[in-house]
């Protein structure tokens, strides 16, 4: 799940280490739901070698869509957690809307993270009962019209995840793809977990918009790489394109 091309991550997990135990099932279940989360043991091979100051700068601060900040005593005096909160809090001075989402372990005074900000209490709520709120945070209201566009270097398998809306759940969705002058149609029954497209993408020169109508609305998301999830339905559209649709 990646919204709209615009961020890396679709959120990301500021936490001390001694609550990893609780986190790490938070991660594991978002990852399974699809969605692109950085959680630091997932990201072993990209961290090794690199300075990790500045990338985790660059991850808390640009590459996700939401910043989940795990509040404990814990996390109030370690250097790292310290680290990934100022440039958690340098991105939300530069947004209208909410970047930064507390969860909270216990009543620790935070610096920076006012008493008026709403808040997730994990005292009351289980790691899977979060992850659910975070998949609804990230979901946008269900859209006829999608349109994204992948980086023009990229080269590759790229992916369009389509979930029904809870009340389309088990209906017929025709789902059209444009993409340059290229159309593509696909017709699905569509379970709760949706239907994933997936096809291979050259390198370009100019990076070309991919518009995805489906009807019903429905949510679309877009990704790179391989579905690794195997609890969601793939179907290979690298055949069947036309540039003249009969719709």
């Amino acid at each position: 799940m990646t919204n709209e091309g615009e961020y890396e991550y679709d959120v990301c997990l500021s936490f001390a280490g001694e609550q990893r135990p609780y986190v790490e099932q938070v991660a594991q279940i978002l990852r399974r739901q699809g969605v692109h989360v950085f959680y630091d043991d997932f990201e072993k091979v990209t961290l090794w070698g690199k300075d990790l100051y500045e990338h985790l700068d660059w991850v808390y601060r640009k590459a996700a869509q939401y910043c989940v900040l795990f509040a404990s005593t814990d996390y109030a005096r370690k250097s790292w957690p310290t680290h990934e909160r100022r440039s958690a809090y340098a991105r939300a001075l530069s947004e209208s809307d909410a970047y930064v989402l507390p969860a909270r372990f216990d009543d620790t005074e935070i610096p920076g993270l006012r008493p008026t900000i709403g808040y997730v209490d994990l005292r009351r709520i289980a790691p899977s009962e979060l992850a659910d709120l975070i998949v609804n945070k990230l979901f946008t209201p269900p859209r006829g019209l999608h349109i994204h566009t992948w980086p023009a270097a990229h080269s590759g398998i790229v992916s369009i995840w389509v979930r029904p809306a809870p009340t389309a759940v088990g209906r017929s969705h025709e789902i059209r793809l444009r993409w340059g002058p290229w159309h593509r149609k696909v017709t699905a029954v569509l379970t709760k977990t949706g239907l994933t497209l997936v096809t291979g993408k050259a390198a370009e020169d100019v990076a070309v918009p991919c518009q995805v109508e489906v009807i019903p609305p429905a949510h679309v998301f877009f990704g790179i790489g391989e579905v690794t999830d195997p609890n969601r339905e793939v179907l290979d559209i690298a055949v069947g394109w036309t540039t003249h649709p009969s719709w």
